[in-house]
C-alpha cells in the first residue's frame, strides 16, 4: 500500500507498563520504517520519538473502583483524544493493554471512515479461555503476547502470536555485577529488591509494610541490600522518607534494574511479576487494595483464584501470593527469606519461573510487534510467512553465510 506520506500511527496506554511497551514499540517502529508516531502516553513514549497528544499514564487503575477515582481526568483525556484523533487521522490506531480505557476509545474511534485498529496485549488475554469475538466488531488485527490467544481467533486470521514484551527485558538490561556497580552495592551481599507500585494508593498501602519487612529481614540476614523500584511516573518524593527509614537502601527508577541487581523481591502484583520471572529472580508476589476495590471483588466474583501473572500463565502456584491482610510484613519477610539465604530454594524457583517464561515467546516481541503493525498498514497481514521478522532474520542469516 502506497501512502502520500510517512504512515501515521496512534499509539495508546494509561498504564506505566503499557508506556515502557509502547517505547520499546516506538524504537522498533523506527529502525524497520519511516513512520510518524503519534499517540497517549508517558515518559517513555516521549523519549522514544512519539508526539504525545495526551498525557495518560497518572490515569491508570484497578477495577471499578479505581476507575471511579480517575474517572473525571479519564474522561476529559478520552475526549481530547477523540478530537485528535478526528483532526489527525491516524493511518492505524494501536491501543496497548488499558482495557478499561482504550475499549470505550476504540469503539468511539472506529466511527472514523477507514480507520484500521491493531489491539497489542488486548485485554484478559492472560487467560487461557480468551476469546477475540468481545473485539471483534472494532478491532482489525491483534498482536498477541501468548500462543494460546490464536486459539481464541474466529476463524479470520486476526489474531498473530508476536509474544510478550516483558522476554525481551533481559537483553535489554547489563549483567547484575554491572549494575550493582553502578548502584554502589557489594557483589557478594545478599540483595533484595522491593517493587511497590507505580498508583498513589499502592504506594500508600505498600511502602510503610515493606519498610517493616525490610525491618525484621535485617535481623535475620547480615549485610542485607536494599534496592527499591521508583515508577518513571511516581516523583522521588513519594518514596524517599521510606528509602530512608529502611537504612542501606538505594532507590533506582525502573523495575527492570532493581529486580537484576536483586537475590529475590517482592513484588506488586502486576506486569513486573512477569519481569522478575524473566530475569530470573525468586519472588513473592503481594497487594493489598483499597476497601472499595475489596468490596468489589467481594460481589463480583474473579474468575480465577490465582492472581500474580505467573501463576496465572503457568495454571498453579508457582509463585508464593500473599492478598490483603496475608500481605503484612510478617509474612512478606517469611516469604522471602528463604529465597534471600538459601541457594537450593533460589535454584528450585528460578527453574520454576524460567518453564513461564518460555511461554511468553522469546525475546524480539517488540520487533515482531513493530512487524505485525507494518503488515497492517501495508495490507499484508495475511500474506505468507516470508513476511515475518523470523523468516527475514533466517533470510539474513542465509545470505550472511
Amino acid at each position: 500500500m502506497a501512502f502520500p506520506r510517512p504512515p501515521q500511527v496512534c499509539l495508546v496506554t494509561v498504564d506505566p507498563s503499557g508506556d515502557a511497551i509502547g517505547a520499546a514499540l516506538a524504537e522498533s517502529l523506527k529502525r524497520r520504517a519511516e513512520v510518524q508516531l503519534i499517540g497517549a502516553g508517558g515518559p517513555l513514549m516521549r523519549e522514544a520519538g512519539v508526539e504525545l497528544l495526551a498525557e495518560t499514564t497518572h490515569l491508570t487503575a484497578v477495577g471499578a473502583a479505581g476507575w471511579l477515582a480517575v474517572y473525571a481526568r479519564a474522561w476529559v483525556r478520552y475526549r481530547l483524544l477523540l478530537l485528535a484523533l478526528a483532526r489527525r487521522r491516524p493511518d492505524l490506531l494501536v491501543p496497548i493493554d488499558s482495557g478499561g480505557f482504550n475499549m470505550p476509545l476504540v469503539r468511539r474511534a472506529k466511527r472514523q471512515p477507514g480507520l484500521k485498529v491493531l489491539y497489542y496485549v488486548p485485554p484478559r488475554s492472560w487467560h487461557r479461555d480468551w476469546q477475540v469475538a468481545p473485539l471483534a466488531p472494532v478491532v482489525d488485527y491483534v498482536a498477541a503476547p501468548f500462543a494460546w490467544n490464536t486459539v481464541g481467533d474466529d476463524g479470520t486470521g486476526r489474531v498473530r502470536f508476536v509474544g510478550h514484551p516483558a522476554a525481551d527485558l533481559p537483553t535489554r538490561l547489563p549483567p547484575q555485577d554491572e549494575v550493582r556497580q553502578s548502584l554502589g552495592l557489594a557483589l557478594d551481599r545478599p540483595t533484595l529488591a522491593l517493587l511497590p507500585g507505580s498508583r498513589r494508593w499502592e504506594l500508600r498501602m505498600h511502602l510503610p509494610v515493606l519498610t517493616e519487612a525490610v525491618r525484621l529481614l535485617r535481623a535475620q540476614v547480615p549485610g542485607l541490600q536494599v534496592v527499591v523500584s521508583r515508577a518513571r511516573n511516581v516523583k522521588a518524593q513519594a518514596i524517599e522518607a521510606c528509602v530512608r527509614a529502611m537504612g542501606d537502601a538505594h532507590a533506582v527508577e525502573g523495575a527492570g534494574l532493581a529486580l537484576r541487581a536483586a537475590d529475590a523481591a517482592l513484588v506488586c502484583m502486576g506486569t513486573a511479576t512477569l519481569e522478575a520471572c524473566v530475569l530470573g529472580v525468586p519472588l513473592v508476589a503481594f497487594y493489598r487494595c483499597t476497601r472499595l476495590t475489596l468490596l468489589q471483588l467481594l460481589v463480583w466474583k474473579p474468575s480465577t483464584q490465582l492472581f500474580a501473572l505467573p501463576n496465572i500463565i503457568a495454571g498453579e502456584a508457582i509463585v508464593t501470593e500473599l492478598i490483603q491482610e496475608a500481605a503484612s510484613a510478617e509474612r512478606l519477610a517469611e516469604e522471602v527469606l528463604p529465597l534471600l539465604v538459601d541457594e537450593g530454594a533460589r535454584h528450585a524457583a528460578r527453574a520454576r519461573l524460567s518453564e513461564v517464561a518460555r511461554l511468553l515467546g522469546g525475546p524480539g516481541a517488540s520487533d515482531r510487534a513493530a512487524q505485525a503493525v507494518l503488515d497492517a498498514l501495508n495490507g499484508r497481514w495475511h500474506a505468507p510467512a516470508e513476511t515475518t521478522c523470523e523468516a527475514e532474520a533466517s533470510e539474513t542469516a542465509r545470505c550472511a553465510s
